[in-house]
């Protein structure tokens, strides 16, 4: 899981949402408002958007875009439930006490896959 949230608002322009998945290698980011999500930016919905280049992603609002919120888990999920979810989102998000506390994406359990013995 990783703690740090990255996200976007529903007012914010495409333009800023790939920039922060660019600059943090990130394949989608969840769209936030007062600490719950309404939605979720990928690089999928970018590129349904603004795959002919007809659009400036710097002109459109991520609201017009984005889509449903990935899913939202509570952190001591059983570890075979998280998995079969991957199995139809890309990531999921991870709350604490009704507070979003992390994201976690299929590669974070590659990775825990890879330190087993």
């Amino acid at each position: 899981m990783t703690k740090k949230i990255f996200s976007v608002s529903e007012n914010d322009s495409v333009k800023k949402a790939i920039g922060i998945m660019e600059k943090h290698a990130l394949s989608q980011l969840p769209v936030l408002e007062g600490g719950r999500s309404i939605g979720t930016i990928s690089e999928r919905s970018v590129l349904a958007s603004f795959g002919n280049g007809e659009k400036n992603p710097a002109n459109v609002k991520v609201r017009e875009v984005m889509e449903d919120s990935l899913p939202l888990i509570q952190e001591n999920m059983p570890i075979g439930i998280v998995s079969q979810m991957l199995r139809f989102s890309p990531a999921l998000l991870v709350a604490k006490k009704g507070k979003i506390v992390g994201i976690l994406a299929k590669s974070d359990l590659l990775k825990n896959l890879a330190k087993v013995r």
